[in-house]
């Protein structure tokens, strides 16, 4: 999987000969919703020959830049290499780029890249909605080129009729409701631990809440699994507060190798 810069790959149209079935959107705690997405992005990718696949992303939420991720960005893409991406773009959701409308938009999109599909999920809006068309998305792609499919993901709906989504996701988050959050997304509720300092003491490992770009839950306390990057893992009970991550670790082994930087914490999966 290859991550470039959307301006960079835009300026230097170094996919310009690359035929893309493409998806853009957040994909905020990639959920089932979003593997629907990335599913059907790969069934039209080996429909298509030589075709490579493509998402667009985002370095921060477009709806509201100030809200925390549910998953940080190095997990999100390691998620999307698991899943066999070719590529991922990822936008700088500058001032200058939030004002774009979806005309703009796909003048960059048509300009600098050989897109045969697109791939959208059930809320996909492009562009800033003050300033956009009010055509639907694949009307607007047939307004540039003819002969490029335009699908939509099946969308995920749970019992009652509700919709899956991020905002969903989040609110349980908050609520402390992790079983129900890993039983919805697909998988289980992970905090990046990787190049957070800590400080080892008496029988636990200390992080300030503060170090961490996602989403805490709510204050209290979870059973949790520690990931290690020499690739173990150990369980161990996590305590959140509004300062402080705190894992009660019983192996004094284990205490002196993290203390002495011999073994590093990568990730912390609830």
């Amino acid at each position: 999987m290859e991550v470039l810069s959307f301006r960079e790959a835009e300026d230097l149209k170094c996919l310009k000969n690359v035929p893309l079935a493409l998806s853009i959107g957040v994909f905020d705690g990639l959920h089932r919703g979003h593997l629907s997405v990335i599913e059907t992005l790969k069934r039209i990718k080996s429909e298509i020959p030589g075709s490579k696949s493509a998402i667009i992303t985002f370095d921060r939420n477009p709806k509201n830049s100030l809200i925390k991720p549910l998953i940080s960005r190095r997990l999100k893409l390691k998620f999307f290499e698991e899943l066999e991406i070719d590529y991922v773009l990822i936008i700088d959701f500058t001032h200058d780029f939030s004002i774009i409308s979806d005309m703009e938009f796909m003048d960059a999109l048509m300009g600098s890249f050989d897109i045969r599909s697109f791939v959208q999920g059930d809320d996909f809006r492009l562009g800033n909605p003050n300033r956009s068309s009010l055509l639907p998305f694949a009307d607007l792609v047939k307004k540039y080129k003819m002969g490029i499919r335009v699908e939509k993901a099946d969308e995920i709906l749970m019992e009652g009729g509700e919709k899956l989504s991020s905002t969903l996701l989040r609110r349980l988050i908050g609520e402390g409701r992790l079983e129900e959050y890993s039983f919805l997304s697909g998988h289980r509720f992970s905090l990046d631990a990787k190049g957070a300092s800590n400080a080892v003491k008496k029988g636990e490992v200390v992080f300030k809440v503060s170090l961490f770009e996602e989403l805490m839950p709510k204050d209290g306390v979870y059973p949790s699994l520690i990931g290690f990057e020499n690739m173990t893992q150990k369980r161990a009970m996590l305590s959140i507060d509004s300062e402080n991550l705190i894992l009660k670790i019983d192996n004094e082994s284990l205490l002196k190798s993290l203390k002495e930087g011999t073994l590093k914490i990568e990730s912390i999966t609830l």
